[in-house]
């Protein structure tokens, strides 16, 4: 495939690139100044063996979390598991917005029937309320909120009920 793509595939290897070094730059700077920062090629070693992760049947979640688990011998878990999830939310937040963007580019440029028209704002409207209420709700101790819901029905998970004060 590569060879019938011919040297058109280097534009493709470079903005691939380019996302996957700033998305890693973007995770270091959500690890906090104070704590045990990774350096930028340890975190864009585990970036890129999450992206491996991602691609087995794990609901592009697994990468996430081996992320964390990759690095817990140099930082606290609960230090990378936050940057991870704050990376992700501006990820998710920024992809938004770029897709806004596009579809704004698109309804001002194109000549676009009406059902489409308004099934691209639906759409957006849509996923950004959905990433907009997600970041609600992290901000409002979910995994506390998790572990009290989970007591309730007299389900304990130890290892987290162990780490209930720096996990909440």
């Amino acid at each position: 495939q590569v060879l019938l793509i011919g040297w058109g595939i280097v534009p493709v290897l470079i903005v691939s690139l380019s996302v996957k070094c700033s998305n890693t730059l973007a995770w270091r700077m959500a690890f906090p100044p104070e704590g045990s920062r990774p350096g930028y090629g340890r975190l864009l070693t585990v970036y890129l063996a999450a992206d491996v992760v991602n691609l087995l049947p794990t609901a592009n979640i697994g990468g996430e979390l081996a992320k964390s688990y990759f690095l817990r011998a140099e930082t606290p878990m609960t230090e990378s598991a936050s940057a991870v999830v704050a990376n992700k939310t501006v990820e998710a937040i920024t992809g938004i917005v770029f897709a806004a963007a596009g579809v704004g580019l698109a309804l001002s440029s194109l000549p676009l029937v009406e059902r489409l028209r308004s099934g691209l704002i639906v759409a957006v409207f849509v996923v950004g309320s959905a990433v907009g209420l997600a970041f609600l709700l992290q901000r409002r101790r979910p995994i506390g909120r998790l572990l009290g819901f989970l007591g309730r029905l007299r389900i304990r998970i130890g290892a987290l009920e162990r780490r209930r004060e720096a996990v909440d």
